[in-house]
């Protein structure tokens, strides 16, 4: 009875010390100087008051000594695991190989030395060399990597935790394999540990799956175990020993990094697509724009509706690109953001369940909002929708969804409130709320997008987006958004005083159907288009012509990109502005060498306010 209540702490040391008494090795502990503070045993001939103290290289041959200075240096900087193999002296005087392994190991003081093991393995290297090194590797994983060794009687159901496991499951008590399914696993992950303990209690050796435990502190760890299940002579299982490892670090990072592989493999395949897609949106709009000048009627409506869904697909490829972190930024403008939110409201409103309440309140004298009205289109409606998921999961009677625009505080900016009576999100789904890929719903019934897409965007935006939820009673999503001076709007009648040679654009761009449009959307806006296909053509055109009020840049061409022909066009026509007109990301040094940056595709008002911003600037 009293050797089954001896307290853990003093069964591992009674274990250490039979182990070092036992194990055919020298263990030095060695300080930070490299000498020798403490070794379990000396050489024939030897003394202990002959080598403590002494420097370790004392005692391992020259050609031997770099490789194991590397190794100990390594381990006192980076406080990893090392190994090295070296020639020393051995019992008979003469040289011995050894198989030294190299662990951190602290003094009471903090200061870092290492321990050091080393196995003469000079007789063993072809006979069983594999089994000593799998002893101390096993050795080193206790010390060193954390494996949290146990064992269990299967007869009268006795548990014995080293102290590394008491850490690793973090429990006071010892919990043996039939109650550690139903105490210690998580209830996701019990009837996969079911389903596996049979064939691990059969005999031999045994790997149980990864799985998820939840400690007594609340904290979720991954656990793998491997050992191996003893059986008596007629094959029952008897014991089973084993270690078990918390694997939770490895497996956040292998999930990270097939998230990082997910976004980059997104991201590339949106850079190789966007430029074409966008040339060809480019030309979708302007043709479309183009015909809503020319037809009325029903003719008109259908045109009307084709270019909203074209403007809803370059909107598509614009929130992709903010996603994978690769979008070029769009061109923004103060905005009244009352009238937005108001639109999106009306829309929920007619597609919503019927039973779904949706209460809107706008503070009226709204500070502006630079932005797009796409951009605040999109987060509200991710917002709406995620409420909407979130009351009907409820299954409340009444469902409420309360939508609310005011000024922040010091009404330096605007603040977007969206609060439902839904079923509220747990403390750790709430912190994982803008995580990407991150949803509650079943598998195909979300892609875990949506409120990742609407923190990207408001944080471009400059603005702040926060999330408080309480589970079974609803959630708040709190938007705020700075504030910016209004731009008064331009004169509709553009540039009367500019004649037709302040109303010259070259055009440099290699896709033709770009070319085309463009160059009549601006004719038909009185302007004067010559449009060229290299940026070799565009350099000819403006040393032989009288300079244009504009140059219209494409930036990507198969002879060169657009900014390398910026410092021709600036040498050749110093004073002309340049708009660099791109589908793709464009940093800020590239943004810096043109007068203005415009992201296709753009509408015609975009294309020719912009135009006319640089031809006559406002005072």
């Amino acid at each position: 009875m009293a050797a089954a209540q001896r307290p853990p702490d003093a069964d591992a040391a009674a274990f250490l010390e039979s182990v070092l008494d036992s194990v055919p090795a020298f263990i030095m502990r060695i300080d930070a100087d490299m000498r020798i503070l403490y070794v379990n045993r000396v050489l024939p001939g030897l003394c202990m008051e002959n080598v403590v103290g002494r420097e370790i290289w004392d005692f391992i041959h020259a050609d031997s000594r770099a490789s194991a200075r590397a190794c100990i240096e390594n381990v006192l900087r980076s406080s990893e695991v090392g190994t090295y193999e070296a020639i020393s002296i051995g019992p008979d005087g003469g040289p011995a190989h050894y198989d030294s392994f190299v662990t951190p190991l602290a003094d009471p003081s903090g200061r870092l030395g290492v321990c050091l093991v080393s196995v003469d393995v000079t007789h063993l290297r072809t006979r069983d060399v594999a089994l000593r090194r799998s002893e101390e590797e096993l050795r080193v994983a206790v010390e060193a990597t954390g494996i949290a060794l146990w064992h269990w009687t299967l007869a009268t159901n006795e548990v014995h935790w080293y102290p590394r496991t008491y850490e690793v499951y973090g429990r006071s008590v010892p919990v043996g394999l039939q109650d550690y399914i139903e105490v210690l696993v998580h209830p996701d992950d019990r009837e996969l540990l079911r389903a596996n303990t049979a064939s691990s209690i059969a005999g031999g050796s045994f790997s149980g799956p990864l799985h998820r435990i939840v400690r007594e502190d609340g904290a979720i760890r991954w656990i793998l175990s491997r050992g191996r299940t003893e059986v008596d002579a007629s094959g029952n299982p008897v014991r089973m020993i084993g270690g078990s490892l918390d694997v939770t670090e490895q497996h956040e990072r292998e999930a990270q990094l097939r998230h990082v592989q997910r976004l980059d493999a997104v991201g590339e395949l949106t850079a190789g697509v966007a430029h074409n897609f966008n040339n060809m949106l480019t030309v979708l709009i302007g043709t479309l724009e183009l015909l809503t000048l020319r037809l009325a009627g029903d003719d008109r409506r259908l045109v009307d509706g084709a270019l909203e869904s074209a403007l809803r697909g370059s909107e598509m490829v614009r929130q992709l690109m903010t996603f994978t972190g690769q979008r070029a930024q769009p061109e923004r403008r103060p905005h009244d953001i009352g009238p937005l939110v108001q639109q999106v409201v009306e829309m929920c409103r007619q597609t919503f369940d019927g039973h779904i309440a949706l209460s809107c309140e706008i503070a009226a004298g709204l500070p502006a909002v630079r932005c797009t009205a796409n951009e605040i289109e999109q987060v509200l409606m991710n917002l709406l929708v995620n409420a909407r998921c979130a009351v009907l999961d409820a299954g409340r009677a009444t469902a409420q969804i309360t939508i609310s625009v005011d000024s922040v505080a010091d009404s330096s900016g605007a603040r977007i409130t969206v609060s439902d009576n839904g079923i509220g999100m747990s403390e750790d789904t709430r912190e994982r709320a803008f995580d990407p890929f991150f949803s509650t719903k079943g598998v195909g019934k979300g892609t875990g997008l949506g409120l990742t897409t609407s923190y990207a965007i408001v944080r471009e935006l400059d603005g702040t987006m926060t999330c408080e939820s309480t589970a079974g009673v609803g959630t708040t999503f709190v938007v705020c958004l700075p504030g910016t001076v209004a731009v008064p709007e331009k004169s509709p009648v553009r540039a009367a005083s500019v004649g037709t040679a302040g109303r010259r654009v070259l055009l440099i761009d290699d896709d033709a159907g770009v070319r085309g449009i463009v160059a009549s959307l601006l004719a038909s806006e009185g302007f004067d288009v010559h449009a060229v296909s290299t940026g070799d053509a565009g350099l000819a055109h403006l040393a032989g012509n009288p300079s244009p009020a504009v140059v219209l840049l494409d930036r990507s061409m198969p002879d060169a990109p657009g900014e390398a022909f910026v410092p021709g066009i600036r040498a050749v026509a110093p004073k002309v502005p340049i708009v660099m007109f791109t589908g793709q990301t464009v940093g800020v040094s590239i943004a810096a060498l043109v007068d203005r940056v415009l992201v296709k595709p753009v509408t015609a008002a975009v294309l020719v306010d912009a135009i006319e911003s640089l031809i006559n600037p406002v005072s």
